[in-house]
């Protein structure tokens, strides 16, 4: 009987599917179901806190209709599973299809940012048709005529399709501040791959696996699972001094020990961390050197 060893065969499906035009279809309409899914999202979370303001800043007998109608079976609750779920699903399909069509290389974060500006600009539009009260700082109440003064509470929620949009817009802006540096520290590790590599400046010795440690991760019911393994790595320079690395991997079977590390750093630095990359397979490619940016 033919044994086959599983890390094998990943890389092989990965060499396989590298650059594959299916992919890139896939990638297409990921993208396109995701985007839909994003307008959503931002309609629903737009007509939900219209609803709140108008529970908070009307009376309930004031029976105008706040938000979209909706029409059966696209209930809000339907459209708030759909929109969610339907995001999350087609977002992690776009960036599974984008991995492998790039050959597990590490693509630059920009999905993500992409669609949370689609949302919150669907937000900032959608909280400029919000209902106006009918009375601004009185609860009207258009039936037994039972007005009462607005609180504290109901000018926050007045306001709030002012706040709102600000403040989502702040934090998506914050997000891809984070986000552009680390896509800037990305590419320059590419970069520096690149050179060691292809243009042959860069030293690879045999490394030894001192240590490693599972990366766990717990979902929402509390069960924890392993998504990969943070390794410690001794190395000796050809200046015959030693170096020991730590880096992060998504890769499990380097827990079971026992597995040839090489090391490819920079000899005109060899104690800058960012200037070593390891690699955990025999004839690795490009994609397949793990440098300090995961």
């Amino acid at each position: 009987m033919k044994l086959e060893d599983p890390v094998a065969e990943r890389r092989e499906r990965r060499r396989r599917l590298e650059g594959r035009p299916a992919l890139l279809a896939l990638i297409i309409v990921a993208v396109v179901v995701a985007t839909g899914c994003a307008v959503a999202l931002g309609i629903m979370i737009g007509a939900t806190a219209e609803d709140i303001r108008h529970s908070i800043i009307d009376s309930v007998f004031d029976d105008r209709e706040s938000g979209p109608v909706f029409w059966r079976p696209a209930t809000p609750a339907v459209l708030w599973i759909l929109a969610t779920f339907g995001l999350l699903g087609s977002a992690a399909s776009a960036s599974w299809a984008i991995d492998a069509y790039r050959g597990g290389e590490r693509t630059p974060v920009v999905l993500a940012p992409a669609l949370a500006a689609v949302v919150v600009t669907v937000v900032a539009i959608d909280a400029t048709s919000w209902l106006e009260p009918l009375q601004v700082g009185t609860r009207v109440d258009p039936v037994f005529h039972h007005d009462v003064p607005w609180n504290a509470g109901s000018w926050v929620a007045y306001t709030a399709n002012v706040w709102l949009p600000v403040l989502l817009i702040v934090a998506v802006a914050a997000g891809l501040v984070v986000v552009a540096v680390h896509n800037r520290r990305l590419r320059e590790q590419r970069m520096l791959r690149t050179r060691l590599l292809r243009d042959g400046e860069g030293d690879r010795v045999p490394g030894m696996l001192v240590g490693v440690t599972a990366r766990t991760a717990t979902n929402d019911v509390g069960q924890r699972s392993v998504v990969g393994a943070t390794v410690e790595v001794r190395f000796t320079d050809a200046a015959g001094v030693g170096h020991r690395i730590s880096r992060s991997t998504r890769r499990r079977d380097v827990l079971s020990g026992g597995i040839a590390v090489e090391v490819l750093y920079d000899p005109a630095r060899p104690d800058d961390e960012r200037a070593v990359f390891l690699a955990f397979d025999r004839d690795p490619t490009p994609a397949e050197w793990v440098g300090a940016i995961e």
